[in-house]
């Protein structure tokens, strides 16, 4: 029976085994470690971006009037006295304002007045008819504030159908702009394109106390 070879490398004892290098410092790195996780920091980045975001969003709609009304109850009166505020029309809907035509509805300063429907005459040809409401804005808060254009009005007839502001009606409607605080009434008509109907007329405004103001106004009138 032959001896084990002491130099074969399957020969193993615990006498030559080398020792374990598990817990002992290396030459460059001292006791061995288990690396540790690098905290990500993509979660920071992005709440930093959308943060950002928010404020640009905030700011701007600070600028064009978006936040000059926030919280503001909105007030309905007509010649000085308080006129109601739930006048009912068709398709008006839970948030939406009802008033009588000529009323004026005021929210945090601001007051917007939408005068009687009347027929006017094209400024292009004298056989067009329009119906044309006059607009008056009035700012009596304390910042600047949008004025509402003839785009942001429509026009309901008596079957329902909401109409849009003729361009082709050549009368001089009103403008948007701003009104610094204080500054002058503005004011202007609105017109449309006349359906010939009689029966209930409705002059729709969509947000016009700034751009989160969900609530339609509506001023309503018998034809």
């Amino acid at each position: 029976m032959t001896s084990p070879n002491p130099y074969s490398p399957q020969h193993h004892s615990s006498y030559g085994e080398a020792p374990s290098m598990e817990g002992q410092p290396t030459a460059h790195h001292g006791y061995s470690q288990h690396p540790q996780p690098v905290k990500s920091t993509r979660t920071g980045l992005y709440l930093g971006l959308g943060a950002f975001v928010v404020l640009t969003v905030l700011l701007g709609l600070r600028i064009t009037g978006g936040f000059d009304f926030f919280g503001d109850s909105i007030q309905v009166t007509q010649n000085g006295s308080p006129a109601p505020s739930d006048v009912d029309f068709t398709g008006r809907q839970a948030d939406d304002i009802g008033a009588p035509i000529g009323a004026t509805v005021e929210r945090g300063g601001v007051s917007i007045t939408v005068g009687p429907i009347e027929t006017r005459t094209g400024g292009y040809r004298d056989s067009e008819q329009f119906l044309c409401a006059e607009i008056t804005v009035t700012n009596d808060g304390d910042e600047s504030v949008r004025v509402p254009s003839s785009l942001d009005f429509q026009l309901q007839d008596p079957a329902g159908f909401g109409r849009s502001s003729s361009f082709g009606s050549g009368i001089e409607e009103l403008e948007s702009g701003q009104i610094a605080a204080g500054g002058s009434p503005v004011s202007g008509p609105v017109c449309f394109d006349d359906p010939e109907q009689s029966g209930e007329y409705v002059v729709l405004g969509n947000h016009l106390f700034g751009y989160l103001n969900k609530n339609r106004i509506g001023w309503v009138t018998e034809r």
